[in-house]
């Protein structure tokens, strides 16, 4: 029998859940500061992350309905990647997290590390 995923308590870890992956808030972020890009673009501007990585974080933001992709006029058959509404309603939110991180200047925690540990460092 397979275990059902439980329902979110509050309705913000649905979206939460969305911005868990490791890059997600960096592509958002780079996005809202520079417009609309195309996709080398965007890959010269997050130091660190693949190719293939971020091909996967577009196509989940996309999925998500943060993202979405706009073909150009250009002859080369690129695209661009932009915000959709609900995108741009996220970013104000990040925006007001910012501020919050800003406010209480928490220092930026490892993932992989249990917060008990870091606690105790």
């Amino acid at each position: 029998m397979a275990l059902k995923t439980p329902e979110p308590v509050c309705l913000a870890e649905v979206i939460t859940n969305m911005l868990r992956g490791k890059w997600s808030v960096h592509i958002l972020h780079i996005l809202k500061l520079q417009g609309a890009l195309n996709f080398n673009r965007l890959h010269r501007n997050i130091h660190g992350i693949s190719a293939k990585v971020l091909n996967e974080q577009l196509g989940y933001l996309i999925v998500a309905g943060v993202l979405q992709r706009v073909p150009t006029n250009n002859s080369r058959q690129e695209v661009i990647y932009s915000f959709t509404e609900q995108g741009q309603e996220l970013c104000e939110v990040l925006d007001v997290l910012d501020e919050l991180a800003r406010r209480w200047k928490t220092p930026q925690l490892p993932m992989d590390v249990p917060l008990q540990t870091a606690l105790e460092s």
